[in-house]
């Protein structure tokens, strides 16, 4: 064999070599992608129970598998979280609802005179209804990534002293305690409408799970670069199950649903979504029949 020809020889097979291993290469890249495809379809007519399960040893697929399970997790959660918002708003608007129709047809059939209690009972539940609608509003805007916090440095100390002189007239005359312990000229960076109300929730919140002799105290303390705040009541307290939920759209513990509070069970939730937008956190402690204890942590 000429030089040539081994030449010619040695072309062909490499080029044979090259064309398989650029199969093999292809058929391994191609597969799993042919898989995460086939996975992307079957989330797009609703099934978000699906998985991307590919065995490659290339990373950049094995990173699109995991985002395409990750996305799937995402939506099966706000899906999930859709239909739960869906039930539980149609929960809260059905009670009132079915009261004032109740009422109404109690009227109309002359079984009852349009006293003036009666006619309270009507604007309570209408009042009811609206601030529940005002109540999705607000967390509606709070939930936006574009929320405008309107920071300034301001007295800590002073508008919670504020907040509370709102209250203490109402709580004197249910015969309830309201005390402080605030810690002398807190500063902090803080929208101050916003501020308040997180107060005003929480120290409502607190005022409706009181009986007779009921105390609630607030205190405030600065550590470091931390503001906390703490607002403690020694009411009905919530069950342990209840804990990891409390701030969830619509959700009341069974203390709550077996009170007439007037509460939507989206005040917490509000609340929660305002510290956040301050860059704070909040958490809760109860225990039943002892206390409840809101804790915030604000940066200064």
């Amino acid at each position: 064999m000429t030089l040539g020809q081994s030449f010619i020889v040695s072309m062909v097979i490499t080029l044979i070599l090259g064309l398989a291993v650029s199969f093999v290469l292809s058929r391994q890249i191609s597969k799993p992608l042919v898989k995460i495809k086939e996975i992307a379809n079957t989330m797009r007519t609703g099934n978000l129970t699906v998985r991307s399960s590919v065995n490659t040893n290339t990373t950049e697929i094995q990173e699109l598998s995991s985002s395409i399970n990750y996305l799937a997790e995402t939506l099966q959660q706000q899906e999930a979280l859709r239909k739960r918002l869906t039930s539980d708003m149609a929960h809260e608007i059905r009670t009132p609802l079915t009261t004032l129709k109740t009422h109404v047809e109690a009227l109309i059939d002359g079984v009852w005179e349009p006293t003036k209690e009666r006619l309270e009972v009507f604007y309570e539940e209408l009042e009811r209804l609206t601030k529940l609608v005002d109540n999705l509003r607000n967390l509606s805007k709070l939930e936006k990534p574009e929320i405008t916090i309107n920071k300034t440095r301001q007295n800590i100390t002073k508008e919670i002293t504020k907040v509370v002189e709102t209250f203490i007239p109402l709580y004197e005359k249910n015969e309830f305690q309201i005390i402080t312990n605030l810690q002398n000229d807190v500063y902090a960076l803080m929208d101050v409408d916003k501020f308040k109300q997180i107060l005003y929730n929480l120290l409502s919140n607190a005022f409706k799970y009181l009986s007779i002799g009921g105390l609630v105290k607030i205190s405030l303390s600065k550590i470091k670069n931390k503001v906390i705040i703490v607002v403690e009541d020694n009411g009905e307290g919530i069950p342990e199950k209840d804990l990891p939920h409390i701030f969830e759209r619509f959700y009341r513990s069974d203390v709550s649903r077996n009170k007439t509070t007037g509460g939507t069970g989206l005040g917490l939730t509000i609340t929660k979504n305002l510290v956040e937008a301050h860059g704070g956190n909040i958490r809760v402690e109860s225990k039943v029949g002892t206390f409840t204890r809101f804790i915030i942590e604000l940066p200064t």
